[in-house]
């Protein structure tokens, strides 16, 4: 009788590679792990009859690092050969969870710090590619009360909604705030249009008895309180 292919036998090196790699896992966590281990361990769990290996190798070779994998769009990652709409949906939905999982761990936060108010949005624009400009609102403690997105875009290249900024504030009923935006694709430096925008936000949101504490700014692991930076020394 003619041997049949090796296909059973294949399948079988297929399936204890993945056990393997599972109890590694369970054991360690993803210490140890290369940055391909770990994206080919999660893509198990949406592409479970396809060589992830090969998948998490082009997805580094198309963009660069685990990081950039993450914060990649959904339509540029199901361009990727072997990526399909639940692998796709997946790394997105690990990168937003790693944030929420961040911002939650930080409940009873107080932002009394350029440090701590800096590590605070570095947690909140994890992961984005769209530029948003949000207001944090505090205590008289300068312990965060709410953070919310007040309008789509950096104020030096959308026009700002000073009065959906305003009202946000005021519904918080907070009179300390703390604005942020973000630069997905540029460095975390103020540019002249962003301390101009934030001149005009400081004089409309003290007309109506708000203080604003600081205005950081976000690019990728780098933040910039403008505050720090010396751009509030024209505003006190």
């Amino acid at each position: 009788m003619e041997k049949r292919d090796g296909g059973r036998d294949e399948q079988s090196l297929h399936t204890g590679h993945r056990d393997r790699m599972r109890a590694k896992f369970l054991q360690q966590g993803l210490e140890g792990f290369q940055e391909h281990e770990m994206l080919e361990l999660a893509l198990f769990y949406a592409l479970p009859r396809v060589n992830t290996n090969e998948v998490a190798h082009r997805l580094l070779q198309r963009f660069g690092s685990l990081a950039d994998v993450l914060n990649a769009d959904y339509h540029a990652l199901r361009d990727v050969k072997g990526m399909g709409e639940s692998s796709a949906m997946l790394l997105m939905l690990i990168a937003q969870l790693s944030r929420q999982y961040r911002l939650s761990a930080r409940k009873d936060l107080t932002l009394n710090t350029f440090d701590a108010t800096c590590a605070y949005f570095r947690d909140v624009y994890l992961g984005e590619t769209e530029e948003r400009l949000r207001l944090a609102c505090l205590n008289d403690h300068l312990r965060l009360i709410s953070c919310g997105v007040v309008s789509e875009g950096a104020p030096s290249s959308v026009p700002v909604h000073m009065r959906r900024l305003v009202e946000y504030a005021l519904q918080q009923k907070s009179e300390l705030v703390v604005l942020a935006h973000n630069h997905p694709n540029g460095t975390a430096m103020p540019s002249p249009e962003d301390i101009a925008a934030t001149q005009k936000i400081f004089n409309v949101l003290k007309s109506v008895g708000i203080r604003l504490v600081d205005h950081i700014i976000v690019a990728g692991e780098h933040a910039v309180s403008l505050k720090e930076y010396g751009a509030f020394s024209l505003l006190d």
